[in-house]
């Protein structure tokens, strides 16, 4: 880890000029760049472990080159005028700080906040299961995050496009892009479940999970039911953040947190072998969806009808 603390700067960039021209609409340079540096570090690794015999430290050190190379790639990039944004602090105004906050602390507060209920689960896990509890859980938060990266592109590329038709009052169209990716978006993490859902043995399999049929079973036959309706919450929370909302978000992955961690408490002596924890996700899943969309047309109805006259036309 000590290469990586050390060399945070590289990934801070990386990811920043990555987002910056996804905002611009150029989302062909950033993933070109994004195979480069997975294709650089396979080809590192070996290299710096076996070769020069730097064992799992090489690791890092692969990561760090291979990102290294694309960021100041992307840095030239800026540097070059080839963006839409350049790079120049006479653009630069005090007050953006606190946009960027009410939109970045939140996001940074909802992720700390999933990380902390996952060690409660991890706990009832092993209580009920043992180590194989926490490999389930593990595996199929995987799985879910595979099944579910399409959508979550749909949802970055959303919050630069919402942005725009939030900041020119045009609420009717912003109506009709939530419920256009809505529709998308289920509809490919229905696809994308069913399928799982028959080849589930295999991708288990695949993560050296086997010998638990039926939990596999009934964990993929959730996926179909919680999925589709994780889009909704998805796709909710990119479009509170492309209208500076994103406080919301945060009442709300509070409130879903309490929620699930109540009902799986409250199934723990009931339901053994993990079943509470799948339970309560699932039952914490559909409930929030079906909030965040009642949200979502709410701010949208109350924004359409405080629409400045003259705006949005």
């Amino acid at each position: 880890m000590t290469p990586i603390f050390l060399c945070p700067f590289v990934f801070i960039f990386s990811n920043f000029f990555a987002n910056t021209l996804q905002a611009e609409g150029n989302s062909k340079t950033p993933t070109r760049l994004l195979i480069l540096t997975n294709v650089l570090n396979l080809i590192l690794d070996p290299i710096f472990i076996f070769v020069l015999g730097w064992g799992v430290s090489g690791v890092a050190y692969a990561t760090i080159l291979s990102t290294g190379i694309t960021t100041f790639y992307l840095l030239y990039w800026y540097l070059s005028g080839k963006s839409e944004v350049p790079i120049n602090f006479k653009y630069f105004k005090s007050g953006i700080v606190y946009d960027i906050l009410i939109v970045a602390l939140p996001n940074f507060l909802t992720d700390s906040l999933w990380c902390i209920s996952m060690l409660f689960f991890n706990k009832i896990l092993i209580q009920q299961l043992g180590q194989i509890g926490v490999l389930l859980y593990s595996t199929a938060s995987r799985i879910e995050s595979l099944l579910i990266s399409p959508q979550k592109a749909c949802g970055r590329g959303l919050v630069s496009v919402c942005g725009h038709l939030y900041g020119a009052h045009k609420i009717e169209e912003l109506k009709d892009l939530y419920h256009y990716v809505l529709k998308v978006t289920i509809l490919m993490a229905l696809i994308s479940t069913v399928i799982f859902f028959f080849i589930r043995d295999y991708a288990f399999a695949f993560f050296s999970v086997t010998g638990v049929p039926e939990s596999v079973f009934y964990i993929a036959l959730a996926g179909i039911i919680i999925i589709p309706f994780n889009e909704v919450s998805v796709i909710s929370e990119k479009m509170l953040d492309g209208m500076g909302k994103s406080y919301h978000e945060l009442v709300f992955t509070i409130g879903i947190i309490i929620y699930e961690i109540s009902i799986v408490s409250l199934l723990a002596p009931i339901f053994k072998n993990g079943v509470c924890v799948l339970l309560g996700i699932l039952i914490g899943e559909v409930t929030f969806a079906i909030s965040y969309y009642i949200l979502l047309r709410y701010l949208l109805n109350k924004s359409e009808k405080n629409i400045p006259s003259g705006a949005g036309s």
